[in-house]
């Protein structure tokens, strides 16, 4: 009996970092009363969402990361949805990041596109975390999409920039860790929580166009065959960045009376990819659009807010990637 504990635990001495980390809860706060109210100091309360990232999952951020995302960072996460008196605010997300220096764990606060708010760290044993790191962390990060912090890596994602690595000095190795910790987050909230986001997105939407009185009959109805048949008729083949199939409508009705629609569609382009969100009103005007994550660059922001107020034109009209997309999501989520 002597023998086999010594072989027991000379076994878990010889176990690499990353399978004993195999073992641990990765995502959650310690503290999450404290956590959230530094993070989103005017929350009034948090909801709790635990769901397990499965392989399923992994291989779909795998497709869009530029690092590997690894068997034991799957099991179950928890999301913490941020409400003042009830109205989403953001989320946090806590993160384990293997580092050189050993585990790091980070909880990123998210706003409700994904775009990153705020972050601080929850485990962190490297000397000079919160002085020497956490600005330039910030710095990095905060108020970016997606996109915009993939790009602060190089091409192939296995370091920062040149141009940062020169700036950041010795401290250029451990953003790095950090960076890759913010692109998992926002990439594991956005496909493992897909509809708890979207919903919540929608309603924060009419909140702020309709207000709290709004109330939405959910229309989830795929694009129908003679619909998708029409339109790929009509752009001769071609289209918008949009996957049609995907497309679904919410009608928005107050007192009884149709007051708009939301259309939600995945999109992609090359890298990019994404959720579409836009507003219409019932004379065909775009009153609101957001894409989850957060719109990849300014230029696609600019171009697509330019649509903002105005009327979806016909086809032969459109000379942008922001108005085909418009007209298609009108004519396949519309009679």
């Amino acid at each position: 009996m002597k023998n086999l504990v010594l072989t027991l635990l000379l076994f878990l001495n010889l176990l690499p970092l990353s399978r004993v980390v195999e073992g641990r809860a990765f995502c959650a706060l310690r503290d999450p009363v404290s956590s959230i109210n530094n993070l989103f100091p005017e929350a009034t309360q948090h909801q709790s969402l635990v769901k397990a990232i499965n392989a399923d999952i992994r291989s779909e951020i795998n497709e869009v990361l530029p690092f590997t995302l690894h068997f034991n960072e799957l099991g179950k996460h928890t999301l913490y949805v941020v409400q003042k008196y009830g109205d989403a605010q953001g989320f946090v997300h806590v993160r384990s990041e293997l580092t050189e220096w050993g585990l790091v764990e980070i909880a990123w606060a998210l706003e409700l596109d994904l775009s990153m708010r705020n972050l601080q760290f929850q485990r962190c044993r490297i000397p000079g975390c919160d002085v020497k790191h956490l600005p330039n962390i910030l710095d990095l990060t905060v108020g970016k999409s997606y996109s915009e912090i993939r790009d602060l890596l190089s091409k192939d994602g296995t370091s920062l920039r040149p141009d940062l690595q020169t700036k950041l000095g010795d401290s250029h190795s451990f953003s790095y860790s950090a960076i890759k910790s913010a692109l998992k987050t926002i990439l594991v909230t956005g496909m493992a929580w897909n509809e708890e986001v979207g919903e919540l997105n929608r309603q924060a939407m009419i909140n702020r166009h309709y207000g709290h009185e709004a109330s939405v009959s959910v229309v989830d109805i795929p694009v129908n065959e003679l619909k998708l048949k029409q339109l790929d008729e009509i752009m001769g083949g071609g289209g918008s960045m949009v996957e049609r199939e995907s497309v679904k409508s919410f009608q928005i009705q107050r007192e009884g009376n149709m007051e708009g629609t939301i259309v939600t569609a995945n999109w992609r382009d090359g890298d990019y990819r994404g959720m579409y969100h836009w507003l219409f009103d019932t004379e065909k005007r775009v009153i609101d659009i957001l894409t989850i994550p957060n719109w990849p660059n300014e230029q696609a922001r600019t171009s697509f807010n330019q649509l903002l107020g105005t009327k979806i034109m016909d086809e032969e009209q459109c000379h942008t990637a922001a108005q085909i997309a418009g007209f298609e999501l009108y004519f396949l989520s519309h009679n």
